[in-house]
């Protein structure tokens, strides 16, 4: 049988993300987001999917037929995944915890569609409670748990150099808001508090590696 799970959040709210515990004393939830026909939508899983890391696995059917995923390889995109009638997401890549994507609605869809990732909560009890985070050069990237956070309390932010910069897509106009820059005295400046939705992603921009562990924020109370 489910109960409600108790989450004490130390940074952050869960938001958009349903929570149940199941017999084995897993927390289980997902979080949603919604695109609209054609639109790009900058995402990233937060939860470990209890089946796998594939396409698959992770989005199966929720879209619609001629739905794509891009993913970026640190030089550029790969050639896309598209969601074909008959075999399903065509390749079936994998799509780890934390790693930005770019999710297409088809152009044939009816309107908005709704997708979720679903899966267990990461915490210490099943090797969660750190994840390594790393950008190099122009790199796609996402705070790795499910909790709303400020931009300038992750600690990529923290440990970006000076003359790192950020871009945020803006699913409204299509595209990228103007990038913020970190500077010597102001930091990231307004940006530090830029709420930081959870399961959104974003791109980074770094004059030198970064290379940090994102510690689990909240304390699991099953």
């Amino acid at each position: 049988m489910k109960q409600l799970l108790t989450l004490s959040v130390a940074v952050g709210v869960l938001v958009s993300m349903a929570m149940a515990v199941e017999q084995n004393s897993n927390a289980v939830g997902f979080h949603e987001h919604t695109v609209d026909s054609g639109q790009l939508i900058l995402v990233s899983p937060t939860l470990d999917n209890l089946i796998g890391n594939q396409l698959e696995d992770i989005l199966g059917d929720q879209l619609p037929v001629n739905s794509a995923v891009f993913k970026w390889n640190g030089l550029g995109y790969d050639p896309p995944a598209i969601r074909t009638a008959f075999f399903g997401w065509q390749p079936n890549i994998p799509i780890d915890r934390g790693q930005a994507i770019f999710v297409q609605n088809a152009n044939s869809a009816s309107g908005a569609t709704t997708f979720s990732f679903d899966g267990e909560v990461p915490d210490y009890s099943n090797g969660g409670g750190t994840t390594s985070v790393s950008v190099t050069g122009l790199d796609g990237t996402a705070y790795p748990y499910p909790v709303d956070i400020e931009f300038g309390d992750t600690q990529t932010a923290i440990a970006a150099p000076i003359n790192a910069s950020v871009f945020f897509w803006n699913i409204g106009s299509q595209s990228y808001d103007a990038p913020t820059t970190k500077w010597v005295f102001f930091g990231w400046g307004p940006t530090e508090t830029r709420n930081i939705p959870v399961g959104e992603a974003y791109f980074m921009e770094s004059p030198s590696p970064i290379l940090v562990d994102e510690v689990q924020p909240y304390e699991l109370d099953l």
